[in-house]
């Protein structure tokens, strides 16, 4: 079962509700944890890939083949439209299936001043570089103007994106598709009404599309991120009672 970001909210907050403290997280406090724990699922998916480097279920959606575009600049050939969600190359190729290997930066200049080791259409070399903040790939020689790039994509950053009910105070979360309509309306993808008068909290020009964004995950590893949460939080709790102990005793020290 998959679970999505409001089922998550709900299911820590009422566990949360029935700790001593109380405490539950607000959706600014969970907007935060998400893009923690996002991070970490993920770290801990490619660690494993790393030492096996066996693509597993998790991880099979992340695997993107893109063709890039390019542009000859001086002897090379060089990326215009780098992924913007790159996380790690797993194989570069021209459009004609011959491998790209990745060389340093004094391999580069080497095969760009010697004519007799210089690369060829046959075997192309490539580097990676950063030109005016851009991620970039420059491949040699200019003549190999169209190639191929796997790479491991970045997952999308998990966002709960909310409005509050004017009548009840309610927080609402917006799921994806919903809408807060010119008259101020929280509407769903449907167009079904879910309350008639809402507020959104950042006071977005109206009409307004929800911004939420769900876990990239498949569902096994949804269910990992939501206690990787709540084992955050329940420490969170854990050690803000003991500070509060402590400061409570230390202010009763200090009486007697």
């Amino acid at each position: 079962m998959f679970l999505n970001l409001v089922q998550i909210w709900n299911h820590i907050n009422f566990l949360l509700r029935k700790e001593k403290e109380g405490k539950t997280l607000t959706p600014k406090q969970y907007n935060d944890l998400l893009t923690v724990v996002n991070f970490e699922v993920f770290q801990a998916m490619w660690v494993r890939y790393e030492n096996d480097i066996t693509i597993t279920d998790s991880l099979v959606r992340f695997i993107v083949d893109e063709t890039l575009t390019t542009s000859v600049s001086q002897d090379y050939v060089e990326s215009l439209n780098f992924p913007t969600d790159y996380y790690h190359l797993i194989s570069l190729k021209t459009s004609g299936d011959i491998p790209i290997d990745l060389c340093t930066e004094l391999e580069w200049n080497e095969l760009r001043d010697d004519p007799v080791i210089g690369a060829t259409a046959t075997s192309p070399r490539a580097r990676m570089v950063y030109d005016q903040g851009q991620k970039q790939i420059r491949v040699l020689p200019s003549s190999a103007t169209d190639f191929d790039i796997t790479y491991m994509r970045r997952p999308a950053t998990p966002y709960f994106d909310y409005c509050i009910d004017n009548t009840t105070d309610e927080i609402l979360y917006m799921e994806v598709g919903w809408i807060i309509t010119a008259g101020g309306a929280l509407e769903d993808g449907s167009s079904n009404v879910i309350s008639a008068a809402v507020t959104h909290p950042d006071s977005p020009s109206l009409p307004y599309t929800s911004v939420s964004i769900e876990f990239d995950y498949e569902p096994q590893d949804v269910d990992k991120a939501k206690n990787l949460i709540l084992q955050k939080v329940s420490l969170s709790n854990k050690q803000d009672s003991q500070h509060a102990y402590a400061a409570q005793k230390e202010i009763q020290l200090n009486t007697e």
